[in-house]
């Protein structure tokens, strides 16, 4: 039994690696293939050269089943990888990840079979069916069409319960593809990476509006615990395996919402963390769950920088709109927290968002002048993905059209502008104001200053000359090319005196 997995610009993909690592340990003859990286704004088109190699991988594994995760900006991608998979091979297309699991009915236009929920219990199930040589109908969780051309609805399998359960993700195994730049490379990037990145657990405790979480939690009432944590010790004995493989291990990043959420589980965790590993961590905590009791554990564990989401400035959107918990001044008591124990701050703010009106963003400004320096910010665009509650909102209040939800804008809107770009050629008050923001956010001195002065009053000129200085602050972080960002970082290491980081940089890039 052979089976092909296909993750979209995504080489960190945990459901594409964990698969592959399970359909190894159940005896299946299991082929990765990571088909294009993310890049914030910088997405590469996919090149008809690139597709030529993916269709010439999966012509050699000769497959008994393809497996494809999809993101939602990735749906054209994943559509026109489909179609030329189809013209050289009859093999069923099983489609999973967030949107067939939001839109299984839409997913199976182009797919045989959509994967809802989690796919772990579906892929063993998949597993013996194949084995016996039945088809994939009746398998919980696995909707299709009939001859008819009805979509037949499958449930879903219920949430598993216990994450200990699910084998590692796969890093740096055999038959493991990666295809970018019209390159195809079989030595899994991951093992220069200097983060690991590893998941402690599952779910969230709040349902943003803008977040996947508003409509996975609800989906899944009544299915399990959706929020779930692995055990301390599945989660060191994941990192210690991590370690023996990686070239350079820097630090460990776990970009889920539940570390230090448990304050059980994270004494424990604590304790054996700094004992077993010992490598500073990055985690994303949410402000309203900061306390003094975790922070103070977790900073004792090692913890270096956490990522904190304020995501709007104002209290009224935070909590109306993307339903959010948290005011303003409970953002800065959780900041103050952080700076006692001298834990780096990494901000997350959403702007283009178009509930936020100029008093809004007035509002925002104080916030972020209240904030210690130096100020350290992840500036996302506001993202409109199909059925989340923030997007319905919006297109209730006509801030966005039916237009917008189309793939393809969806696709270049995500590919092109992840991050915020500032507007340019504009003198109204409300975008300078969100590029004052963006100066404010990436410490410039003399954009604080004139942040200052157009938070009193308008100007139009001095507005056009900020968002100026905003797009050029942008340029230098994210279009500049790699022969002029790379010297400037390493003067700025030489310049701070971290000539180890340096030496860690030059030796990674030669190797």
């Amino acid at each position: 039994m052979k089976i092909a997995y296909i993750s979209l610009y995504c080489y960190k993909s945990f459901p594409v690696r964990i698969f592959h690592s399970l359909s190894l340990k159940e005896g299946v003859n299991s082929h990765a293939i990571f088909f294009k990286d993310s890049f914030a704004n910088n997405h590469a088109l996919v090149t008809e050269k690139e597709i030529r190699l993916l269709l010439d991988v999966v012509k050699n594994i000769k497959p008994d089943l393809i497996a494809m995760s999809i993101l939602s900006p990735y749906v054209v991608v994943a559509k026109k990888l489909t179609c030329e998979i189809r013209k050289m091979s009859k093999v069923p297309i099983v489609v999973g990840g967030k949107y067939p699991t939001i839109s299984p009915d839409e997913a199976l236009e182009f797919a045989d079979y959509a994967c809802k929920g989690e796919g772990e219990l579906v892929l063993r199930k998949i597993f013996e069916h194949m084995e016996k040589g039945l088809d994939l109908s009746n398998i919980k969780g696995l909707w299709y069409k009939n001859e008819e051309g009805e979509v037949i609805d499958q449930g879903q399998q219920p949430l598993i319960q216990d994450l200990d359960e699910i084998p590692f993700p796969s890093v740096g195994d055999p038959q493991m593809y990666f295809i970018e730049n019209n390159l195809l490379l079989e030595s899994d990037p991951e093992l220069k990476d200097p983060v690991i990145w590893i998941m402690s657990g599952r779910g969230c405790v709040f349902q943003c509006s803008f977040c996947v979480n508003s409509l996975l939690a609800p989906m899944n009432k009544g299915n399990g615990k959706f929020v779930r944590q692995r055990t301390p010790d599945n989660v060191i004995e994941e990192i210690e395996l991590r370690l023996r493989k990686h070239k350079y291990p820097e630090q460990v990043f776990f970009p889920d919402e539940n570390l230090g959420v448990y304050i059980d589980w994270t004494r424990e965790f604590c304790e054996k963390y700094k004992e077993k590993v010992g490598l500073p961590f990055d985690c994303e905590l949410m402000p309203a769950l900061i306390r003094e009791e975790n922070i103070k554990l977790l900073v004792g564990a090692g913890l270096e920088i956490l990522d904190f989401g304020i995501q709007a400035g104002s209290d009224k959107i935070r909590n109306e709109v993307l339903n959010r918990p948290g005011t303003n001044t409970e953002m800065l008591q959780k900041v103050m927290i952080l700076k006692k124990h001298k834990v780096n701050i990494r901000y997350h703010l959403i702007l283009g968002n178009p509930f936020d009106t100029v008093e809004i963003l007035e509002e925002t400004i104080d916030l972020l002048l209240q904030l210690p320096n130096p100020k350290s910010f992840h500036l996302f665009k506001m993202q409109f993905f199909p059925h989340y509650p923030f997007t319905m909102q919006a297109l209730k209040e006509g801030f966005i059209t039916e237009n917008d939800l189309t793939d393809e804008s969806i696709e270049n809107s995500v590919c092109k502008s992840w991050t915020f770009v500032p507007k340019v050629f504009s003198v109204d008050r409300r975008d300078y104001l969100e590029s004052c923001i963006y100066l404010v956010a990436r410490n410039s001195y003399l954009g604080q200053k004139i942040t200052v002065f157009l938070r009193r009053r308008d100007n139009c000129l001095l507005g056009f000359i900020v968002n100026i200085m905003a797009r050029y602050k942008y340029f230098l972080m994210f279009k500049s090319p790699k022969w002029l960002r790379q010297p400037l970082t390493g003067i700025k290491l030489l310049l701070s005196g971290n000539t180890k980081e340096l030496i860690i940089k030059i030796k990674r890039k030669l190797d």
